[in-house]
């Protein structure tokens, strides 16, 4: 699926801006209000991509320990 929006970049405060996504892309990626979001950009490409948040693994107490 690829839909293709122009979105203006808006100043919000002085050091974070918010761009609008369109509703169409929201319902398409299932997105909700509020929702984390993992945003990047390269600088190379000049492309930013959003991904969904994924909340790290904890690891198990006890399965660092070595047994005698």
């Amino acid at each position: 699926m690829k839909i293709k929006s122009t979105v203006k970049l808006g100043k919000n405060s002085k050091y974070s801006y918010d761009v609008c996504v369109p509703l169409r892309i929201v319902r398409a990626l299932k997105l909700r209000e509020k929702q984390k979001l993992v945003i990047t950009g390269d600088t190379r490409t000049g492309k930013i991509t959003i991904e969904d948040w994924t909340k790290p693994k904890k690891a198990r107490q006890g399965a660092t320990k070595k047994k005698k």
